[in-house]
């Protein structure tokens, strides 16, 4: 299970969230290219600040193209 969070502005509070639930300072975020163009960098570089370093996975956009067999 994971949370998900609703709101204004929770690109400024991911970073926290993820942080908080982390054992181990990586991650790997998937998304899909459109997402990726849009929010991702900073994303990234809000972590990478941290000390989390960041793996990614950018898929297709569309729902067809949500699939672990696409990973």
């Amino acid at each position: 299970s994971y949370t998900i969070l609703i709101g204004h502005q929770l690109l400024a509070q991911a970073v926290e969230a993820i942080v908080a639930q982390l054992k181990e300072p990586r991650i790997i975020i998937v998304t899909d290219s459109n997402l990726a163009r849009l929010h991702l960098p900073k994303l990234q570089q809000a972590l990478e600040s941290r000390g989390i370093r960041v793996e990614k996975i950018q898929i297709p956009p569309g729902e067809a193209r949500k699939s672990f067999k696409l990973l």
